[in-house]
Parts: C-alpha cells; sequence; structure tokens
C-alpha cells in the first residue's frame, strides 16, 4: 500500500536518506533499486527518494509501483534539467541527518547501508565518505585501457595513504556516484551548485574542504556501476578530457590546489598569461613534449594519455582565456609582466634570506 503525506509526517525519520537523481534510465534504476531494497542492514531505518529529472518515459509509473510495494521508496520530479537540481531536490526532501547518494546505472553492496552507517558512527571527526566503484564492462577491455584511465569511466579506487580528504589532501575527489554526506554539512555550503552539469562532486567538496570539513575514503562502502561500450573508445575519453578541463577552469582548480594537494584558500594575486596561470602552461608543454616523444617512440598508449591530458590543459587555457575576455592583443604585456615576475623572484629571496639572517643574528 502506497504512504499518504499524512502517514508520512507521522513517520518516524530514518536514519540514512538514499538519494538516486534519474534522466531516461529505466531498466538501469530498476536494477539499482533492486540492490537498495535488498540492503542488508539490521537496525538501520533508510528511505530510498527517487528525483526523476524530467525524464519523459515511465520512470514515474514504475517507480511509484515499487513504492506501493515498498513504504521506504518516495518519487519525486524535478523538471529543471541538470543532475544538480535533482540532487539538491533530493536533499530538500530528505528527513535522515545522513544523506547518501547513488547514480541511475550503479548497484549497492548489500551491505552498502550498513558500512555507511557505521562509517559515520565510527569516524564522527569526519563530515562526508566515499568509497569504491568497481566496474562491470558491457563490452571486453581495450589493451589502452589501463586503470589510468579509469576516472574517466567513473571508477574509484583505493584513495592510498592517509584515507582522510580535507583541506590539506584536496586533490582526490570522492565521487557522487557512492556519496554521503552529513545533512549539516551540505545545508552549510549551500548543497550542488546548479551551474555545473559536470565535475559537480569536485566542486562541492572544494567547498567543504573550504568550510573546514572532512572527507573519508571506506573501503567497505562498494558499488558496482554499469560501464557501457561507447566509454570504451578513445572518442570518448577525447571529449571527456575536453570537457573536464573546460569545467575545472570555470572552478580554477588548478589554482585552487597547490602542489602537495593543499587547498589555497586565498591565493595571491600572480601574473597570468591569458587568464591561466604560468604554471598551467609548463604541465602542458610538457605533455606535449610526451607526446611527441611517445609516438616517435611507439609508446602508443603512453602516448594516448599525454594526448588527453594535453587535450585537458588546452580546453583549461581556452575556457579561462575566454571567461576573462582576454585579447590576443594583451599576449605581449602579460609575457613581459611574467618575465620580470620571475626576474624578480631570486631578489625577493636573497633579500628574505638577509632579514632571517639578521633576525638570527
Amino acid at each position: 500500500m502506497c504512504l499518504t503525506l499524512d502517514e508520512l509526517d507521522d513517520a518516524p525519520h530514518p536514519d540514512l536518506s538514499v538519494i538516486v537523481p534519474t534522466y531516461r534510465r529505466l531498466e538501469l534504476l530498476t536494477r539499482t533499486l533492486g540492490s537498495l531494497l535488498s540492503q542488508h542492514a539490521p537496525g538501520v531505518q533508510y528511505e530510498v527518494l527517487v528525483v526523476d529529472n524530467n525524464s519523459g518515459d515511465d520512470t514515474r509509473g514504475a517507480v511509484e509501483a515499487i513504492a506501493c510495494e515498498h513504504r521506504n521508496v518516495r518519487y519525486l520530479f524535478e523538471p529543471r534539467q541538470g543532475v544538480s537540481h535533482a540532487r539538491n531536490a533530493g536533499i530538500g526532501a530528505a528527513r535522515a541527518p545522513l544523506i547518501a547518494f547513488i547514480d541511475d546505472d550503479v548497484e549497492a553492496s548489500e551491505t552498502w547501508v550498513a558500512a555507511i552507517r557505521t562509517a559515520f558512527e565510527s569516524h564522527p571527526e569526519i563530515d562526508c565518505l566515499g568509497g569504491p566503484i568497481r566496474p562491470r564492462w558491457a563490452a571486453p577491455l581495450p589493451a589502452w585501457l589501463t586503470p589510468m584511465f579509469w576516472a574517466a569511466v567513473a571508477l574509484q579506487s583505493d584513495k592510498g595513504d592517509p584515507p582522510y580528504i580535507d583541506a590539506n589532501h584536496a586533490t582526490p575527489c570522492l565521487m557522487t556516484a557512492n556519496f554521503a554526506c552529513r545533512r549539516e554539512a551540505l545545508q552549510q555550503v549551500g548543497g550542488f551548485a546548479t551551474t555545473y552539469r559536470r565535475d559537480e562532486d569536485r566542486e562541492l567538496q572544494l567547498r567543504l574542504w573550504a568550510a573546514g570539513k572532512r572527507g573519508l575514503f571506506v573501503r567497505d562502502v562498494v558499488v558496482t556501476t554499469e560501464v557501457p561500450r561507447d566509454r570504451l573508445t578513445k572518442a570518448y575519453h577525447r571529449r571527456f578530457y575536453t570537457r573536464v578541463g573546460a569545467s575545472h577552469a570555470r572552478m580554477r582548480y588548478l589554482e585552487s590546489v597547490d602542489a602537495a594537494g593543499r587547498l589555497i584558500r586565498d591565493a595571491p594575486k600572480r601574473a597570468s598569461v591569458q587568464g591561466t596561470a604560468p604554471f598551467v602552461y609548463r604541465y602542458l608543454f610538457g605533455h606535449m613534449a610526451r607526446l611527441l616523444w611517445n609516438t616517435l617512440t611507439l609508446r602508443w598508449h603512453r602516448a594516448f594519455y599525454d594526448e588527453t591530458r594535453l587535450r585537458y590543459y588546452l580546453s583549461y587555457v581556452r575556457t579561462r582565456r575566454r571567461d576573462e575576455r582576454r585579447s590576443w592583443l594583451a599576449l605581449p604585456g602579460e609575457l613581459l609582466t611574467l618575465i620580470m615576475a620571475l626576474l624578480q623572484r631570486p631578489i625577493r629571496r636573497q633579500l628574505a634570506a638577509r632579514v632571517r639572517g639578521r633576525q638570527a643574528a
């Protein structure tokens, strides 16, 4: 029997709300819901909120039929296109202090819900967490698709040590295909930025780390994702890194995290070339040189890796230039300013060393 609004108001609040944004993936969504409704989670009360992001198919009918059999399932409709809109709608309707996110092409392990609850109870110092995203391949893997390309096919493996991700370890990203967060932390930073249709998880987490929040990679919080055939092609990876470069440029990701992986909260104003920090060009030209070398030495797999990274940096630079409306006419002046800054750097270091020497004396 379907749950009425009055019954929902009177029902006790669950421990965990699971949000599933969906868009025209009814067959895969059915698998996702099947995995969520067969959880082994003794003592954990959880609800499942399916947010239909204007699918236009029979998603509503299918989910409402499931909701009539499982009273912890609810259907929500979000007409504004974009997964950030859908996730924010789910956050607004969620009733639990812990909110988990899973994609509509992902299946949760049978202890996923219990592992999330246990991790938050065992680690009161964390505000969010993520876990492994394992593949179910739709076709045999091409030889070039090694683990260094797995982020592009939405896979997530061990983040290494330390397992914490925060302002001091800001390089890793906990993918929202397998992500959970305390409601209070999400509300404090304002949820997902709806201006981002890609890398919205990265942008959200930069704001979480800037607010002093902390994440954790939990090996027991495991899901499996469907990896379709089109993601096993080089054309897909070329498009992927071009799009990611553009979205990272919009959030100024490369200028927000230093070489040691620490978040830079108040970055000093530095000389830029066409709106991009000079060190980005160093990476760009480095991959360009390695691409040429690996191509000449017939190391095709390494050459393709460098090609994808080159596309990322080119897209980053192009987007920064467009967003800051830089003119090519300004390039000579920018280069001169950069050269002067580089020449002055040794002088500043010598002066600072002299001051330290006098203070020590």
